[in-house]
């Protein structure tokens, strides 16, 4: 299974519908992705909790549960969607296939007659993302990249309410260790049938280890910073969205936060969700994440718990817990999701001193599964 982007930009809204998703759209060109599992374990289910603005008392407001196949992918999805004041429910049903190297290929939402669409190229990024509801086109999206496999370019089409067509540009720019530094947005409207300016404008910083720590966000004039916190292991454990204080013209004034706790498999076990509501932060969101040992439904005789040793390293790493002869690909990944090597392996120990010191995430492709796991190089 693909692992979500820096774990922090998982699973786009579309699919799983998480708040940070939202923004994984402005910072990856991987969008689109799988609940996380690791070792032995999936996600069996999500529950989010909400809370009644007033009186505070806590109501669930989405429950999700997942089903895998044999080798443990994802093959279904069902969510249930309850509101507050009559305790009335929806429930929403997704059947997944994937490709062969366990990216998502289809999603069929059963309810809404509606299918998504996803298009690899030959590095598995994502070249194409097309939705059909009740059999007309309502938005295709195209991913440019440049020769080093980053993303360049991305166009987004698709059909708003009142049934006109939009068109979106977003143009990314790296800085010199090849992450984001900035993703400019502009919107053709179709009832004008004219291009506004740069209307959006997302500006990047990154740490030394190569991790996101601040996204000023401007259309026209600033509107917001974004600042991220991590743990001793690389994960994210919080964002911040900050509005500019008018006599002080810093970014002090707290508008949201996001936290993430992660559970010993080092994989998010709760997401909580604040909003700044009357004069005072509201928790207004609380997901905690289930999961469980796949062991019924995958065989781990056919795919032992993979790991990388040693974890930091230099030079090299090995694999452990393979037969080699069963390992057919592997490439090496940014934390933003851009590729940076794809080799066929010869054995069990990898050359890794082309990698940049920081986090990476190692994709392995075996004959029975697709492992992703995430490497610190020093």
């Amino acid at each position: 299974m693909r692992l979500r982007a820096m774990e922090l930009a998982a699973i786009i809204y579309l699919i799983i519908g998480s708040y940070n998703a939202l923004f994984a759209q402005e910072i990856t060109q991987l969008p689109y992705f799988l609940p996380e599992n690791k070792g032995s374990y999936v996600l069996d289910s999500l529950v989010q909790i909400s809370y009644d603005w007033d009186t505070k008392e806590p109501v669930i407001k989405n429950t999700t549960s997942y089903n895998y196949s044999g080798n443990a992918i994802i093959t279904n999805k069902k969510v249930s969607h309850y509101w507050f004041s009559d305790g009335f429910s929806i429930s929403y049903n997704y059947n997944y296939s994937c490709n062969n190297n366990g990216l998502l290929e289809t999603v069929a939402d059963l309810a809404n007659n509606i299918s998504s669409h996803f298009i690899f190229n030959n590095n598995d990024l994502i070249s194409e993302f097309i939705q059909i509801n009740h059999g007309e086109l309502i938005k295709h999206e195209k991913y440019y990249y440049n020769s080093q496999s980053k993303l360049i370019h991305k166009t987004d089409t698709f059909r708003n309410g009142t049934e006109e067509w939009e068109y979106f540009e977003y143009d990314y720019i790296y800085d010199a260790h090849s992450n984001y530094d900035t993703i400019k947005t502009r919107v053709y409207y179709s009832n004008s049938d004219t291009w506004n300016s740069w209307y959006r404008t997302f500006t990047n910083t990154y740490n030394p280890e190569g991790l996101l720590i601040d996204c000023l966000v401007t259309e026209f004039s600033p509107l917001f910073l974004r600042k991220y916190t991590y743990d001793d292991q690389g994960r994210n454990t919080k964002i911040i969205e900050l509005d500019k204080n008018e006599e002080s013209s810093e970014y002090t004034d707290t508008l949201s936060i996001l936290e993430y706790s992660y559970d010993e498999a080092g994989m998010i076990k709760q997401e909580k969700f604040y909003i700044f509501y009357k004069e005072e932060l509201f928790l207004e969101t609380n997901s905690t994440y289930y999961r469980s040992n796949y062991s019924s439904v995958y065989n781990p005789s056919d795919n032992s718990i993979i790991e990388i040793f040693p974890n930091p390293a230099t030079n090299s790493v090995s694999l452990s817990g393979i037969d080699p002869s069963l390992i057919e690909n592997i490439s090496f990944y940014s934390l933003s999701g851009r590729l940076i090597k794809n080799e066929i392996p010869s054995g069990s120990t990898f050359n890794i001193e082309f990698l940049p010191k920081g986090y990476c995430f190692v994709k392995i492709q075996t004959k029975k599964a697709v492992v992703v796991k995430k490497l610190l190089v020093l």
